[in-house]
């Protein structure tokens, strides 16, 4: 029998109706497995700092992911700066942001810049707080610590890291080491008067792409470095901190009137430490800094636990500009000081040997 146009069109309708079983639409297939937050099923190879004791004046961190060991890292809104009501300094400075819930303030400040005459207690506290930040880093020869580090630059936020941070005072020596979801993977030594005078980087794929990830070398103070941070790794470390208030503390006894550059603000509980911490606030004139030409306030926290690697010295600092928009922030922790860090530690061609 011969089947017409139209027979043929309905007998290809119905076999492809009954490919589906009852008319009904099989269900798509499953997706891939999946394991935490969308990470995947295999696990990044571990790149963080090998597990060891916290010291007592720290929280351990939760992880994202165990068998990767990159701790979560904090939010920005713990991390609030809190709003306190300013003396008159004559700088037009916003808000620095909504006070953070779990951020409170212990100890009195000033509300007027003191009569010298009188007394200044607040300004003798500053003094022997950076005394002891000194004494305490004349002890240290070398430390690794993890550094927290979010930074804005040209306007533009960057995303918040997580480096493990190695450093020797003699020569001047510094390793860093990308442990968290941003940078995982890259390397960065330098050595003040080695190896070229340069910092030599191992960057991730990602850094590098199209291209292979070859290492690269460049001097501190080249453009294409100094677009990727607000400050010369020559600045790197706790020292610069101690220096900045030194510095102010002078012009301070030489300029009396330069006293409300200062501000204690007392014992403060901060989100990153489980002890209090003595946190001292910097204001900042416009044009006193290049990187903060019109001003702004960095409030510096030091660490108090007298059992802890760091008493005595500035683990966490955070700057806001003259609009009260967070610039800077550096937060170090689990830092270890009894350590003998040698040459090989800072090589290139030892460092990056397996690369």
């Amino acid at each position: 029998m011969k089947l017409t146009s139209t027979r043929l069109w309905a007998l290809c309708i119905l076999i492809a109706a009954g490919c589906h079983g009852s008319g009904k639409r099989q269900p798509n297939p499953p997706p891939p497995p999946v394991v935490g937050r969308g990470t995947p099923a295999v696990p990044p190879k571990p790149l963080a700092i090998p597990d060891r004791p916290l010291s007592p004046a720290r929280l351990p961190d939760p992880l994202d992911d165990k068998q990767s060991m990159i701790p979560k890292p904090p939010s920005a809104s713990d991390m609030a700066l809190p709003h306190r009501k300013e003396p008159a300094t004559g700088l037009e400075l916003a808000k620095a942001g909504p006070t953070a819930n779990n951020v409170q303030t212990i100890g009195a400040t000033e509300t007027a810049i003191p009569d010298a005459r009188a007394g200044d207690t607040a300004l003798e506290s500053m003094r022997q707080q950076h005394l002891n930040a000194v004494t305490a880093w004349s002890k240290i020869d070398a430390f690794d610590a993890r550094l927290t580090r979010r930074e804005s630059i040209n306007g533009k936020t960057t995303p918040q890291e997580v480096i493990h941070f190695m450093f020797r005072k003699e020569p001047y020596s510094v390793r860093l080491k990308w442990i968290g979801t941003e940078g995982q993977g890259r390397e960065v030594v330098y050595v003040q008067g080695q190896y070229g005078g340069k910092m030599h980087i191992q960057p991730t794929r990602q850094d590098s792409a199209p291209l292979p990830p070859l290492r690269m070398a460049f001097a501190p103070d080249s453009r294409m470095v100094r677009g990727k941070s607000r400050h010369d790794i020559r600045e790197a470390g706790l020292n610069d901190a101690i220096r900045q208030i030194g510095s102010t503390l002078d012009i301070i006894t030489r300029q009396p009137n330069q006293r409300q550059r200062l501000r204690h603000l007392g014992m403060v509980t901060r989100p990153e430490y489980v002890t209090r911490m003595n946190a001292i606030e910097e204001t900042i004139p416009p044009g006193a800094e290049e990187l903060l030409p019109q001003g702004g306030k960095r409030v510096i926290f030091f660490d108090t636990a007298p059992d802890s690697p760091s008493v005595h010295l500035p683990v966490l600092v955070i700057t806001h500009d003259h609009a009260g928009q967070e610039v800077e922030y550096y937060c170090f922790d689990r830092m270890t000081t009894k350590l003998r860090l040698t040459d090989a530690d800072f090589d290139p061609e030892v460092v990056f040997k397996k690369k």
